[in-house]
């Protein structure tokens, strides 16, 4: 399954290309990179490709490309220049060519793919139909990040990161029926992990001088603004790890009532524990999930004038 496969020209007029990051920026076709299951990337057979040790990553090319040892040194460079985080260590990235990658990512017309659960990332080494390697490898790169980020109640591969996917309400449009977290089939623009990795691709390509960027991929529903774009950087950099929690203290009103305002920045699991009142008039404790709403009211009941603690713990 990972074997080399016959294409035209011989290894020696087959050259691995050179990264350049001003070539992120190239747009990339619909479903032209895929979510595989984690089914995929057995150990290549011996002599199919080679392995290059690149200091943090490293980087396998296939043995139909002719001398790619320097080259693929600067591949691993161009991988630690992107954004990232701890998630790069231990990585590997497969460069073949596009009927090698066509194979592997199970399609025809794929020029990448990554499966969750794995630490290899599979791309063409060349461009192929006027789509640069530079802006496929990116792209994947973005979908590795996000499987090791976390969204409680939600997984980031599909929904996104954190704080990217509550500034983009990716909860409140996914109840819409404007985003379908994970689609593959019709739905794939409007996909968030789709949307969230094409992000990650503008934020690199940032930095290059390029004014816009062009992505057809997705729907124009994620082209970020600059909130979004600080929003994913802090995903990549400070990955959010777990819920905060806040502890209010007040007192009920004459008739044994208040209303209090939780902030609530980040989409996801709001839990609440009072003392001395219950929530909503019911019991003492509450559960929601907060999709969309940056402010959340909370109704306290309790004797008259008594004192209450409310206990949260916010996403």
């Amino acid at each position: 399954m990972f074997g080399a496969l016959p294409e035209p020209g011989s290894a020696a007029s087959r050259e691995l290309v050179v990264p350049d990051r001003a070539h992120i920026a190239t747009p990339l076709p619909a479903h032209a990179v895929k979510l595989l299951s984690a089914r995929f990337l057995d150990d290549p057979p011996e002599g199919s490709w080679r392995l290059f040790s690149t200091g943090v990553t490293s980087v396998a090319v296939s043995s139909s490309y002719a001398s790619p040892e320097e080259t693929a040194v600067h591949w691993g460079n161009f991988l630690t220049q992107l954004v990232h985080g701890e998630e790069l260590g231990g990585m590997t990235l497969y460069l073949g060519t596009p009927s090698e990658v066509s194979e592997l990512c199970g399609s025809y017309d794929a020029l990448g793919c990554y499966a969750p659960g794995w630490t290899r990332i599979v791309a063409v080494g060349e461009s192929s139909e006027g789509v640069r390697p530079e802006a496929v490898v990116t792209h994947e790169y973005g979908h590795y990040i996000a499987a090791h980020r976390q969204n409680s109640p939600w997984r980031a591969l599909d929904w996104g990161t954190k704080r990217w996917a509550s500034a983009m309400n990716v909860c409140a449009r996914t109840r819409k029926h404007k985003m379908f977290p994970g689609a593959e089939d019709w739905a794939y623009p409007l996909n968030p992990g789709e949307g969230f990795a094409e992000t990650y691709r503008f934020l690199n390509g940032q930095p290059t001088g390029t004014v816009g960027m062009d992505w057809p991929i997705v729907d124009e529903l994620f082209y970020p603004d600059a909130r979004a774009l600080q929003a994913a950087r802090r995903d990549v950099l400070a990955p959010w790890t777990q819920p905060t929690n806040v502890r209010l203290a007040g007192r009920l009103d004459a008739t044994g009532h208040v209303k209090v305002t939780v902030s609530t920045p980040l989409d996801g699991n709001l839990e609440l524990a009072a003392q001395g009142a219950t929530v909503g008039g019911g019991s003492a404790t509450a559960r929601r999930v907060v999709c969309g709403v940056r402010r959340t009211p909370v109704a306290l009941t309790g004797k008259p004038r008594s004192a209450f603690v409310l206990n949260v713990t916010r996403p």
